[in-house]
């Protein structure tokens, strides 16, 4: 890992059909959750791991199936064609997939973000800011200058501490409303 500003710099090799793995092991955060109560993180492994559209997405999609199926009640099928041209990316605590997300280029350049998700019981220890942080730099890795996303209103908040600002383009999926946001970006690849 290089750093880059302040953010780990994905290593991610040329060969994006190859599986790409960041590790962490022994991550030390003060008083982070767990199903006992409060305690220190710092025995838990965590392991990133870098997926495109050819890969087994086997684990992105059990996250999201139990964060969007299970938790919040979609019933349209999660999968679509935008997960054939994406790169994902999932964490995994201790071996276990804990959280997701996916970065593609649109045909107008654009690169979106979505398919955010955290598993309810690694919630409130910052991975949905660390699956944004290292998509973004994917995403700026690839030449972005713009990153748009549809948020659900309730997540509107913590979209705009990633730098996101709301656009009030407003639609629904299914039942639920949502708010196109952007972010603009430099790239890392500028000359």
């Amino acid at each position: 890992m290089t750093a880059y500003n302040g953010t780990v710099k994905s290593t991610r090799p040329p060969d994006r059909s190859r599986l790409h793995v960041q590790s962490i092991a022994a991550v030390n955060d003060a008083a982070m959750p767990s199903a006992v109560g409060w305690r220190r993180f710092w025995r838990t492994f965590m392991e990133i791991r870098f997926f495109n559209g050819r890969d087994d997405l086997t684990d992105a999609f059990f996250v999201r199936d139990e964060v969007f199926t299970k938790e919040q009640g979609f019933t349209i099928p999660d999968v679509d064609a935008f997960d054939a041209i994406s790169d994902h990316m999932v964490v995994y605590i201790d071996g276990k997939p804990a959280a997701t997300g996916r970065v593609y280029r649109d045909e107008s350049g654009a690169f979106h973000i979505g398919r955010i998700a955290v598993l309810k019981q690694y919630r409130a220890r910052q991975l949905g800011r660390l699956v944004m942080e290292r998509l973004e730099v994917l995403a700026r890795e690839q030449g972005a200058e713009k990153i748009v996303l549809g948020a659900q209103l309730y997540a509107i908040p913590f979209y705009e501490k990633c730098g996101f600002t709301g656009t009030g383009e407003r639609f629904f999926e299914e039942f639920c409303e949502h708010e196109t946001l952007v972010k603009t970006v430099t790239p890392f690849n500028r000359t």
